[in-house]
């Protein structure tokens, strides 16, 4: 996540969507038999968000966009297809 005091980013713990639970649910028992334990009530699991802000919208892309040109991969707006 950006912290515009330290003007970097940093990984921050955070509670996962509830789309992303769910997404993680389905994965259990694909393979072989296997179970998704989500540690959260089921008052703090409606109170989480339907879906996470994509990245692109919570990180600045300065970072990306120079190591996109310093790679030579064309670009940056085609490469990230906008």
């Amino acid at each position: 996540r950006w912290d515009p005091v330290n003007k970097m980013s940093s990984l921050v713990e955070d509670y996962v969507s509830r789309a992303s639970a769910r997404q993680r649910k389905g994965r259990a028992g694909r393979v072989r038999e296997g179970y998704a334990y989500h540690l959260v009530s089921s008052v703090k699991y409606d109170a989480l968000e339907e879906y996470q802000i994509p990245e692109m919208l919570r990180v600045p892309l300065d970072g990306l966009v120079l190591q996109i040109k310093m790679l030579g991969l064309g670009e940056a707006l085609e490469f990230l297809g906008m």
